[in-house]
């Protein structure tokens, strides 16, 4: 389908992708990656997604350490807790 369109039109489209994995990205990291897209409306795609990807490594290094570990990492952390309070109680 994406043949058939204008080659200008085609580079805009987004392609279809697992939203799933996206789940547990904050919503403040999909705000910021909208935002320097916009910043960015003109250039290079390559250029985009090299902006896009250093805001992200910059957003996750102020998130801290459980921002970083994703939802794997909170998982650990409610594991950890709940275990702690189960041996105090």
């Amino acid at each position: 389908m994406r043949t058939a369109i204008e080659q200008e039109v085609r580079t805009n489209l987004p392609l279809i992708s697992d939203i799933s994995r996206y789940e547990s990205t904050p919503v403040q990291l999909v705000a910021l990656t909208d935002e320097v897209r916009k910043k960015c409306e003109g250039l290079d795609e390559l250029r985009i997604r090299r902006e896009v990807r250093d805001a992200m490594d910059s957003a996750r290094l102020k998130i801290g350490a459980q921002g970083r570990s994703g939802m794997s990492g909170v998982q650990d952390h409610i594991r950890r807790a709940t275990a702690r309070k189960l041996d105090h109680a």
